[in-house]
């Protein structure tokens, strides 16, 4: 274990570990061998992983494709926008998916035995702290229940605050008729004006994000 742990973050440790281990011995002598326990269609957990592994791996690859196709969206608006400021937003984003991009393409070859039998994600994802790889398995008895009593709890105080009455949905927020981006010659601003224009001859000009001109409605 790395010498940087902290005497809390050990005793923290140790503390998850007693629970876990109390936790298995309590049900241990319920439900005995978990290899033996049949769900719902009557079918064991080695019959299960089989099929798991083959929709993740499926789910995996389609994941991989949309993403690879999201990065190359971002790549080619920025080689051809001409504003800083939105350069740099495309670049962030481009930055977050290839993240995540990464996250997937380096999962192993998987088989069966690195399945979870109740859902179709690796063991290795799964976890009592959710981080970018990690996540909980909602299957799970324990925190199936920790989740609905935490949905209690909120739904118990959104009660309280509103006295159960139902809040109105936010106004959605109003969309341009047409965007012009910034750092166009003179020649080709007038030019897509003109054209928009055509499209939208009662618009007004305000300026949008990124640096751009939208056109909305005039009694916007």
């Amino acid at each position: 274990m790395a010498g940087s742990v902290s005497t809390e973050e050990l005793e923290k440790l140790n503390r998850l570990k007693a629970h876990a281990q109390a936790v298995v011995a309590r049900v241990d002598p319920l439900v005995g061998d978990p290899e033996e326990v049949v769900d719902e269609q009557g079918r064991k957990p080695r019959d299960r992983r089989p099929h798991n592994v083959i929709g993740y791996s499926a789910q995996r690859q389609c994941e991989v494709l949309r993403i690879r196709e999201e990065v190359a969206k971002f790549e080619a608006e920025r080689d051809i926008s001409k504003d800083r400021a939105e350069r740099a937003a495309l670049r962030s984003e481009a930055r977050r998916v290839q993240h995540r991009l990464r996250r997937l393409e380096e999962v192993p070859q998987l088989t069966a035995d690195d399945m979870c039998a109740d859902c179709e994600r690796p063991l290795f994802q799964h976890g009592w702290v959710p981080s970018s790889d990690e996540d909980f398995c909602l299957v799970w008895p324990e925190h199936r229940a920790h989740i609905l009593r935490v949905w209690e709890i909120l739904k118990s105080a959104l009660e309280r605050n509103h006295l159960g009455e139902p809040q109105p949905a936010p106004a959605p927020k109003p969309q341009p008729l047409a965007a012009v981006p910034s750092g166009l010659s003179l020649a080709e601003l007038i030019s897509k004006l003109q054209e928009v224009q055509q499209q939208f001859p009662n618009a007004v000009v305000r300026r949008g994000r990124a640096g751009r001109f939208e056109l909305g409605p005039a009694s916007g």
